[in-house]
C-alpha cells in the first residue's frame, strides 16, 4: 500500500493517464489520423445500404419491417416485426386453439 501511494507521489502533477501532460493535444500520425484528416476517403463501403434491404409486412400490425443482422438465419421464417407482435400473436393462437379444441381442465373444474 505503501509503494502504491509512493508510486502516485513521484508522478507529476497534471499528467495524464500515459504520461502525457493533461493539457497536451493528442499524438499525431498512423493510419488512422490519416483516414480521420481526409474524412474517412480511401475505405472501401461495407455491406449494402439500408433502403437497399429486403423488406417484409408484420402478419400483426400490417407495418413494413426490414431485415436485421440478426434475422441472418432464419429470415424466411420471419413473420412479426417485434416482440410484441410476436407476443400478441401467439397470445391469439392460444385463444383459437381454447375455443376449438378440447376443454380445459380448469373450466371443467369452474362449477
Amino acid at each position: 500500500m505503501l509503494a502504491a501511494r509512493a508510486a502516485r507521489a513521484a508522478r507529476p502533477l497534471g499528467a495524464g493517464a500515459r504520461g502525457r501532460a493533461l493539457g497536451a493535444p493528442p499524438p499525431t500520425g498512423g493510419l488512422g489520423a490519416a483516414l480521420a484528416r481526409a474524412g474517412g476517403q480511401g475505405r472501401m463501403p461495407r455491406g449494402v445500404k439500408k433502403e437497399n434491404l429486403p423488406q417484409k409486412v408484420c402478419v400483426v400490425c400490417g407495418r413494413p419491417f426490414t431485415w436485421r443482422k440478426k434475422w441472418e438465419r432464419c429470415w424466411d421464417e420471419v413473420t412479426t416485426c417485434s416482440k410484441s407482435c410476436n407476443a400478441r400473436r401467439r397470445k391469439g393462437q392460444r385463444a383459437c386453439a381454447e375455443v376449438g379444441g378440447a376443454p380445459s381442465s380448469g373450466a371443467a373444474e369452474s362449477g
